[in-house]
């Protein structure tokens, strides 16, 4: 029998004799992972399911761990058994084929170990990482398990850190050291090392810079001051006299709480009378010598194709607004038009590329507007970490100069304060993923000279009414634009030669970008593997949308469609549920209220708001329409397709 080597380390992976063996959807990736971190014992369904979904499970949740279960036996049984035993599951390996197994061992070797022979041990083990544990899939037990993991491989990493400091590579560590540190900013033993290495690489300045810098996140965050082990580190540094102190003993003992989540709501309101804390704001208007430009913008999509018609409607808009600006407007004089700040609102159902538009086109723009770009997601999706405008203001207002104790306790005068900061600036702000105008209005700016890009995946009426917002609805792409963004991520030559298999992955995965980014990147990480083999998985309705998980919540279309239903009143999300049942992708008011039993006006309200939340099109006066993936999971949400 072949080799077999198991990574939970980074994305799930299985080699046989060093080549990777195709493991199929991300769930039933899971199942693997799962089954491989219990291989002491067999794992029972039941379990398994819980592990998958948490209370999220759907009610085919068993049938779908038996065929996950059954085609993971297919593909592995030339290299290894997965076993049925005692009501439950096993695969049946050696802890020493799996990559998690051996960085633990390697840890606890390292731990009785010799300096010289533990440093070894220790980059060893270290080596096994190739990403986040489990990077490629999601599931309440993984997300769990890939915490405990992190906070271990952080601790394996400095201790490997003490290990080189002591040997004198502080100079080899140092960029690692600053890698960890920008991802811990909160940790005193991560800093004490950096200082360390800082000093003894001859910078002392910025090691006594980062310790000010420290001691006031410390403050602002968690209203601390740092502990004696740091503060001993940064008095050596200040005598010039580091050795009798050891970095080493600043440990995990003494560590600093986690910082705290953003609050969901504001901090208490200011007193009655009493002003604001925003004297000494920053100086609105050109920025001062030396300020760093605000770039917040993330990077835009590598792959980005098509949408050539929206593109040349948001060059228009800008355009529009240069002319007004400049006082020459097109059709007429345009004397004393005063131009007004830009607002788009690109809108659209989940998954169809909205943010991936917005971030594009802004750094298209963003070099007409010198002063830089704001960018916030606001989640407003996402029940539980949706950002709230005081703390979207308060990012804003930090980006912008602004010190902590400058940025007011009340939601109107922060976006007062905002607003006087931004007062002859001229920015891109792209406020990503809103839910509602309420959530818009209070960082729209008050003077003109801004670009304002909202994406959100209701049409936000109100913004459009009261702030002159301009609507762009972005429709599923067309099958050219959605081959071309295959052929981005794929290559020509490989699309080309399956022209019908491309055709069919682009009709199951009804064109929705997420979807075919999703079976892109599994083709791309096998490309020996034909394109055939990936229309042919998304054939059965009942596994479309596991296949369609990237391993996060930003890529798998099931989350986003929930984030959108979640949302809905409970009669439209009834409706919703009852048009799951509806055997056709299309429908009429009149066939809608026959099939939910509910009277036709109150159905047509309900169909207005699924249509404005986007989980439907009226593509015709009075006829409705979803594409297969929304029907596929309205399809789940109701207990009648269980009994079919």
């Amino acid at each position: 029998m072949s080799a077999v080597e198991f990574g939970l380390l980074g994305p799930i992976e299985v080699r046989a004799d060093g080549q990777p063996i195709e493991l199929g959807p991300p769930r039933q990736r899971a199942v693997l992972a799962i089954l491989l971190t219990k291989l002491d014992a067999p794992v029972p369904v039941g379990e398994l399911v819980e592990r998958l979904w948490g209370r999220q499970a759907p009610a085919t949740g068993v049938d779908l761990v038996y065929v996950y279960i059954s085609r993971l036996r297919r593909l592995l049984a030339p290299y290894v058994a997965l076993i049925r035993q005692a009501g439950g599951y096993r695969v049946r390996a050696e802890q020493v084929e799996v990559d998690l197994y051996r960085f633990r061992r390697l840890v606890a070797v390292a731990a009785r170990s010799e300096p010289p022979q533990a440093s070894a041990l220790l980059g060893e083990a270290l080596a096994l990482w190739r990403g986040p544990a489990f990077g490629d899939v999601s599931a309440p037990a993984l997300e769990r398990l890939r915490a405990v993991l992190d906070r271990e491989r952080l601790a394996a990493r400095l201790d490997h850190v003490d290990l080189e400091l002591r040997a004198g590579r502080h100079a080899a560590v140092l960029p690692r050291l600053a890698e960890i540190a920008a991802a811990e900013p909160l940790d005193e033993r991560v800093m004490a090392q950096l200082m360390v290495a800082s000093y003894r690489c001859g910078r002392r300045a910025e090691a006594l810079s980062r310790y000010v810098a420290f001691r006031r996140r410390l403050a602002d965050q968690l209203g601390t001051d740092p502990g004696p082990e740091l503060q001993a580190v940064h008095q050596a540094i200040l005598r010039g006299d580091l050795e009798p102190v050891r970095p080493a003993d600043v440990r995990a003992a003494h560590p600093r709480p986690a910082a705290p989540p953003p609050p969901a709501d504001l901090p208490a309101a200011t007193p009655p009378g009493a002003a604001p804390p925003a004297a000494g704001l920053p100086a609105a208007g050109t920025p001062a010598a030396g300020r760093v430009r605000i770039q917040q913008l993330p990077a835009g999509v590598a792959t980005f194709a098509g949408r050539r018609t929206e593109l040349a409607e948001l060059d228009a808009l800008l355009a529009g607004y240069r002319r007004a600006r400049d006082g020459t407007p097109e059709g007429g004089d345009g004397a004393g038009q005063r131009p007004q700040t830009v607002i788009a609102l690109v809108a659209g159902t989940a998954g169809v590329g909205k943010s991936a538009l917005a971030v594009h086109w802004a750094h298209q723009v963003a070099t007409q507007f010198p002063d830089g770009q704001l960018y916030v997601d606001l989640h407003g999706y996402q029940p539980g970490s949706v950002v709230a405008p005081g703390q979207a203001l308060a990012g804003f207002l930090r980006a912008l100069g602004a010190r902590p104790e400058q940025i007011p306790g009340v939601l109107a005068d922060r976006a007062a304060a905002y607003r006087t900061l931004l007062a002859g600036r001229r920015m891109v702000i792209v406020l990503d993923g809103a839910s509602s105008a309420d959530q818009v209005r209070p960082l729209l700016p008050g003077a003109p000279g801004c670009l304002v890009l909202v994406t959100s995946r209701h049409m936000l009426t109100p913004l459009i009414t009261t702030e002159g917002a301009h609507p762009l609805t972005l429709e599923l792409p067309s099958t050219a634009d959605a081959r071309q963004l295959l052929t981005h991520r794929l290559g020509t030559a490989r699309v080309a030669a399956e022209p019908a298999a491309v055709t069919e992955i682009i009709a199951r995965c009804a064109a929705l970008p997420l979807a075919l980014a999703v079976v892109a990147s599994r083709a791309a990480a096998n490309p020996g593997y034909p394109l055939s083999l990936y229309a042919a998985d998304l054939r059965d309705p009942s596994t479309l949308l596991d296949l369609l998980n990237g391993g996060d919540q930003a890529t798998d279309a099931r989350a986003a469609f929930a984030g959108s239903y979640q949302l809905l009143s409970p009669d439209a999300a009834t409706l919703l549920r009852h048009l799951g049942r509806h055997p056709d992708r299309t429908i009429t008011t009149a066939a809608a209220a026959a099939r939910s039993g509910l009277p036709q006006p109150q159905v047509r309200r309900l169909l207005t708001e699924l249509t404005t939340a986007h989980l439907l099109t009226e593509h015709l006066p009075d006829h409705f329409s979803w594409h297969a993936l929304l029907h596929a999971y309205a399809a789940e949400q109701t207990p009648a397709r269980t009994s079919a």
